[in-house]
Order: C-alpha cells, then sequence, then structure tokens
C-alpha cells in the first residue's frame, strides 16, 4: 500500500471528537462499553474526551464498574500504548482494555508505519486531587518543558518559523498553568504531529467553564446567571479579557490560544459539562445535550496548509 493511500485510508479510520460525542450519547451518557472496533486510530481529541468521560464516571458514581473499551485493530492498540492512554488511566479510572488478539487485524502494517512515524508527546497527568501548588508546578514544569521540545522539534517541519512557535508556546503554557489555579482538581496534557498537523489537548476536572466565570462578578454584571447558557459562557471565555478571578488582570490565554489557530487554518475545541463549541476561522458550531463530563476538555488543530 503506497504511503499516501494509507495516509488517506488512516484518516477515514481514526475516530474523530464529534464520533466520539455520538458514541458516548447514544448511550443516554450511561456507557459501560465503548465499541472501537471500528476504528484504527483515535484522535487526541477523542481521548481526551474517553480519558475525561471514564474519571467523571468513577467521582460521580464509584461503584460503577470499569468502563470497558473494545478494540478490534493492532493499529489502535499500538497507538494507545504509545500515547500512554493506558498509564494515564490508571492514575484515578477505571479503564479496561478488551481485545481478542485471534480477531485483530492483520494487514495493517502500512498503517501502523504512518501512526509510528508520527511524534507525540504522550499523556501525562499535570495535576491530581488535593495536590499543592507547589507539587503542580513543579509536575507543570516538566510537562512544558516536554511540550516545548515537542514544538521546536516538529513546528518548524510544517512550516512555523521561530517567532510563531514561541507566539503559541506562550499561552499555550497559560493555559496548562490554569488547570491549578481554576479548577484545583486532576488535569493532563498530550499532543500528537503528523502529516496533517499539529493536535494538541490539555484537560482538567474541575466546575467547569461557566461555573468559573460566574464567580467574577464583573462578568454577570447586569445579566442573570440563568440567562447564561455553558455554550455562552464557552465562547464569552475566548474573548479577550474574560476570566473568573475578580479583580485580576487576566483572561488572555484562551483569546491568543484560539487567534493564532484560527489566523494560520486551524481550529479550537471547547467541551465542558453538556455542550461543546467548535471554532474555526469561518464559524462557530455549538452542540449541546451531550453525555456530561467534569470540567474543560481544550484541543488545538494546527494545520500543515495555510502557514505563514
Amino acid at each position: 500500500m503506497a504511503v499516501n493511500t494509507a495516509v488517506a485510508a488512516l484518516r477515514k479510520a481514526t475516530l474523530s471528537s464529534a464520533r466520539t460525542e455520538r458514541l458516548l450519547t447514544s448511550q443516554g451518557g450511561s456507557a459501560d462499553v465503548v465499541e472501537l472496533t471500528a476504528w484504527k486510530r483515535l484522535s487526541v481529541a477523542a481521548m481526551s474526551k474517553l480519558l475525561a468521560y471514564a474519571f467523571s464516571r468513577k467521582y460521580s458514581e464509584p461503584r460503577r464498574p470499569p468502563l470497558q473499551l473494545r478494540i478490534g485493530s493492532e493499529a489502535l492498540l499500538n497507538e494507545l500504548f504509545r500515547m500512554r492512554f493506558f498509564r494515564a488511566a490508571a492514575r484515578d479510572a477505571n479503564i479496561e482494555a478488551i481485545f481478542n488478539a485471534d480477531e485483530l487485524a492483520r494487514d495493517e502494517r502500512a498503517a501502523m508505519a504512518y501512526s509510528n512515524a508520527t511524534r507525540c508527546m504522550p499523556y501525562e497527568i499535570v495535576a491530581e486531587r488535593g495536590q499543592y501548588a507547589d507539587e503542580f508546578y513543579a509536575r507543570c514544569g516538566v510537562f512544558l518543558r516536554k511540550l516545548q521540545n515537542l514544538f521546536d522539534a516538529t513546528l518548524p517541519l510544517l512550516g512555523y518559523p521561530a517567532d510563531q512557535i514561541r507566539t503559541f508556546y506562550r499561552p499555550s503554557k497559560e493555559l496548562i498553568e490554569n488547570i491549578h489555579l481554576h479548577s484545583g482538581s486532576w488535569g493532563f496534557g498530550g499532543a500528537r504531529i503528523s502529516n496533517d498537523g499539529l493536535e494538541v489537548s490539555y484537560a482538567d476536572l474541575g466546575c467547569g467553564i461557566r461555573e468559573s466565570l460566574l464567580r467574577n462578578p464583573d462578568y454577570i454584571r447586569g445579566r442573570s446567571p440563568s440567562s447564561i447558557s455553558e455554550a455562552q459562557a464557552i465562547c464569552d471565555a475566548f474573548e479577550w479579557g474574560v476570566t473568573g478571578r475578580h479583580g485580576e488582570h487576566r483572561g488572555t490565554g484562551l483569546y491568543e490560544v484560539r487567534a493564532f489557530a484560527l489566523q494560520r487554518g486551524g481550529a479550537l475545541e471547547c467541551r465542558t459539562g453538556t455542550s461543546r463549541v467548535v471554532f474555526t476561522s469561518k464559524r462557530r458550531v455549538h452542540s449541546k445535550s451531550l453525555t456530561p463530563i467534569a470540567g474543560v476538555q481544550v484541543t488545538i488543530f494546527l494545520p500543515t496548509t495555510s502557514l505563514g
């Protein structure tokens, strides 16, 4: 199989963020088994959602059985191990991988070769429940050095000059540091770069964007809190200067990351509670009534095209 054919086939066989939402929502938000047998790869956003769903599920209903992931592809199993998905899940989430070696697709060498050729920063737990601030910032520093090394080594290959890499890294650093500041809870991040571009995801299990913003009286001044939906809060959070911290000059990280990605033809997705908003350079797509997931997940995609 030619490499470009393998790339095209792998794209079609990749579980996207939107498809993950449909998998979870189709079972009324109470999925005990997630069927992944049709997929050879998960997007970084899809992995983030499954991890966050498993963590949320455990804390809201601790007696429920482990979340089972049914895997039918050797390429997918290989990718999940490369991304340290199971190591991240093992820290505090009940996830079981269910697969039958005899049923795994055998002729996937081209897809696996493409998968192995991509560069990634495996999932890292940045914050844990009950963690002191100094512990968080020590672990956060290690994570950020790995992230910066990935950006420095790979983004030039996609055509991004050094000054743009620094521009993107600065608000990315703020997003990670905000996990402790805004949520005080568990959080993680991971990234992967391929011929398509860079996909990087951050998540936490805190109170969510809406509840965080409602803590700031400046944000709700002149409005009724009940009139502010989760989707509206997501959109507001990505505007300049909007923050949940009263009296502080913050609220630039989300805005700058979104602006950087959209100006280069990329996209950004934010998921909180039961809502999801996808920002692109042309439109915003709102999704509501999704499976409840605690905290916030932010995924940024930077493409190989429209650079400069």
